[in-house]
């Protein structure tokens, strides 16, 4: 039981007041959107706002790359703030506190502590904005209906969807979970396995969750309905990097170990599409740790010699600048995507590089001395793209402390509304807590910043949980944040025998790639402020690995009768010894077979087997076809002197006339409905019924032309056979099937690993 003058009363108390001062002000703000004329309509904002560290302003950046100046005084922001805005507001997110400021009067509020002390990973979509604090699972929703809510553990990565739903995964527990527009709380509608990697992609209205770890691409909509497919490709490494939206209709994963680009068509999982993959696609050698795109063109971040890399629509890299102000700092750099662009702005938000969908780069000063009028906030052409503002690190620099570093301190914000906050526990357990405020009454104040008296500070802690995880070359470091003890940690070094790397004060991985096969390796990182480096902590041993080469000269061959044979040459084992070899089969595309077509087809009673126009009179006689697919389709002749026959699939029957009262060739006769997948019987029988306008000229006549069958993305053959050959039969003719082959061998620790794969495809026959 808790004490009401209680040191743990007192900060439970603090931290509601944080709460509620904080939805005062971003619901004071979305209160006086209630008169516009354009109230309830949702707009994607056009432009960008940065915060110019340098002017000390807030600047406008228009979507055709003009700086509007003097732009909005806010003398407490830092190097790397963050801006997002919904209709009306803007809100600069700082590390450990947000401000408000109105678009029309360029009125600023006070600012006021965020409920985590960390740099947000921030969104934006049509009238709404999200900030996301990953590590403490904490989220802010700006707009008509602000919210502070939290999830139940950190979060792994968030995307924003096209009608404003948040979805966020966490690692620890698999859990996929969404906040709406309109919602109060998260709802935790799907999971994967938990501790997989992988990333989100928003891909128009549809969700996907490319799973790194089990090498498959998983579906889902709100109501927890989800669908999963084999990746194309070999499989990834885990700290690829899913990019949240689409290029072209493609789904975009980033290689960093090889420096390689993957365009992934989600047709399998969606229906029809072009079913193209691009992958293996070389990027220019470097460090790519962030990216986006404009939907037609895609940003990417190379660390390694500061620059911004574009790349086409067809995976073609087109050119490289460099980041203004970015030598040693490109982490720091912001990498937004709205109105179709990808706005990076420099580490003083001086300047603003601008991508649009040809993949052209302009780079726009914000710091210009002309004096152009800051624009009223515009009513752009409604868009359904959400935009996001990745992770930052914390800035460098002796600024002062931010709320949230030490012990509790007065409440900064509007005096206390007239309401009071309603605290309403989760719907599941492990969905989190939510305090959504009454409605309280409007207070605006004068644009007066506010600074916490600054502490004496000390070097920063050692980090935690230091682990390295062994790859194939390669090994994937993992920690924890270092105490900052009164000062922002800006960088971390990772060290390891022959090797050292700076990365930015929000990192918390590294992989570090071409380290000798079978050389045990030991990592260290430690912290550092603007006071100095702190201790530094070490992991465990790892040893990394390689894997065996892909099999060398693959052969398929079709002999006929639905049999296919798969033949190669053991590879290079790369030190491992063999144990087996994993070979599967896994259909493609669509399958047409012909009606005269011999073998998939058997007829009982006496049809035309072999006409130009394969038919029957003969009441009682059949056509039969087994396929595996999810769909079929019969197609043929329609005519006056047609009658009608069952089509039973699995035993489902359905009637079709074959009645027109003018010829009809190639015409679609049945489609079945959605089919499991598996292996399924067609059954074509003739009756004696006809249509009432049936011209008779005897009895009635059924044609067949051919079947479409709609292959099963699932993989429908799988062997482990110990010799390079393998056979496998019951297979579709006309149907195209791809073959993989990847060898397992075994280290001499006893551990197995499963080598790179060899793929072909082939028609059935």
């Amino acid at each position: 039981m808790k004490l009401s003058g209680s040191r743990e009363g007192r900060r439970g108390r603090a931290q509601l007041a944080v709460v509620v001062a904080l939805c005062v002000v971003a619901m004071t703000l979305a209160v006086t959107a209630a008169g516009d004329p354009a109230a309830g309509v949702k707009f994607q904002q056009s432009g960008h706002f940065v915060y110019n560290s340098v002017l000390r302003r807030i600047m406008y950046v228009d979507g055709n790359g003009t700086a509007r100046n003097p732009g909005i005084e806010f003398k407490a922001g830092g190097p790397g703030d963050q801006v997002v805005q919904t209709d009306r507001n803007g809100y600069v997110l700082s590390q450990g506190r947000v401000t408000a400021f109105d678009k029309s009067d360029l009125s600023v509020a006070d600012p006021l502590p965020t409920p985590a002390g960390e740099r947000p990973t921030a969104w934006e979509a049509a009238g709404i904005a999200y900030a996301v604090y990953s590590g403490s699972g904490r989220v802010l929703r700006f707009g008509e209906r602000p919210l502070v809510t939290e999830t139940a553990s950190a979060v792994q990565s968030s995307i924003v969807t096209a009608d404003g739903t948040l979805w966020i995964h966490q690692l620890d527990n698999g859990r996929l979970c969404r906040l709406g527009p309109e919602d109060s709380r998260f709802s935790c509608p799907v999971e994967v396995p938990a501790g997989h990697r992988g990333g989100m992609a928003a891909l128009d209205d549809r969700t996907v969750f490319v799973d790194l770890t089990s090498h498959l691409l998983r579906s889902f909509d709100g109501t927890g309905a989800s669908r999963a497919t084999p990746l194309p490709g070999d499989r990834l490494p885990d700290d690829s990097i899913v990019i949240t939206n689409d290029l072209d209709g493609r789904i975009v994963v980033v290689d960093q170990q090889r420096n390689q680009l993957h365009l992934i068509d989600p047709e399998t999982l969606f229906g029809p599409g072009r079913g193209e993959h691009s992958l293996g696609l070389q990027l220019t050698p470097g460090r790519y740790t962030r990216g986006a795109s404009t939907g037609q063109a895609l940003a990417l971040i190379n660390e390694r010699d500061n620059t911004l890399v574009t790349v086409g629509a067809d995976g073609r890299t087109l050119r490289s600048s460099p980041i203004p102000g970015g030598q040693g700092k490109a982490g720091q750099v912001s990498l937004v995507r709205g109105d179709d662009k990808v706005y990076v702005d420099s580490p003083a938000g001086d300047q603003v590089m601008i991508v649009d969908d040809s993949g052209a780069v302009r780079t726009v000063g914000t710091s210009k001395d002309d004096p152009v009028p800051t624009p009223e906030p515009s009513r752009p052409v409604p868009s359904s793209r959400p935009t996001n503002q990745p992770d930052q690190p914390d800035p460098p620099g002796d600024g002062p402390d931010q709320p949230g570093d030490g012990p509790d301190r007065p409440t900064i914000g509007p005096d206390r509304p007239s309401g009071e906050p309603t605290e309403r526990p989760s719907a599941e357990p492990g969905e989190g807590r939510t305090e959504e405020p009454a409605e309280p009454e409007v207070v605006r104040r004068t644009p007066k910043p506010t600074v916490a008296p600054p502490r004496q500070a000390t070097r920063p802690g050692v980090p935690t949980g230091v682990t390295a995880t062994a790859g194939t070359d390669a090994v994937r470091v993992d920690w924890g944040p270092a105490n900052p003890n009164g000062a922002s940690v800006t960088q971390y070094v990772l060290s390891w025998p022959g090797g050292q790397r700076t990365l930015p004060g929000s990192a918390r991985t590294s992989t570090v790639t071409g380290l000798t096969s079978g050389t045990t390796y030991r990592f260290s990182v430690r912290a550092q402020n603007r006071v100095g480096q702190g201790p530094s902590a070490t992991s465990k041993p790892a040893v990394p690995v390689n894997v065996a080469a892909a099999p060398t000269g693959l052969q398929l061959t079709a002999p006929g009768n639905g049999r296919l044979t798969a033949n190669w040459q053991q590879p290079n084992l790369n030190g491992g010894s063999l144990v087996r070899y994993e070979t599967s089969v896994q259909a493609v595309g669509s399958a047409v077979v012909q009606a005269e077509t011999a073998g998939p087809w058997r007829f009982n009673g006496y049809w035309s087997v072999g006409a130009g126009d394969t038919h029957t009179r003969e009441v009682g006689g059949t056509a039969t076809f087994e396929f595996t697919g999810s769909r079929l389709q019969l197609f043929g002749v329609k005519d006056k002197h047609h009658g009608i026959a069952t089509i039973s699939v699995d035993g489902r029957s359905r009637s079709v006339d074959g009645y027109s009262p003018t010829r009809q060739e190639d015409t679609l006769l049945y489609t079945s409905t959605a089919l499991p997948a598996g292996r399924h019987t067609v059954v074509v029988t003739m009756t004696s019924s006809a249509n009432a306008n049936r011209e008779d000229d005897g009895a009635p006549a059924f044609s067949l032309d051919r079947a479409v069958v709609t292959a099963d993305s699932s993989v429908i053959a799988r062997t482990t056979p110990t010799q390079a050959a393998s056979a496998y039969s019951g297979l579709i003719a006309g149907q195209r099937y791809r073959v993989s082959v990847l060898t397992v061998t075994r280290r001499a620790d006893g551990s197995t690993l499963r080598g790179r794969s060899a793929v072909q495809e082939i028609t059935a026959r």
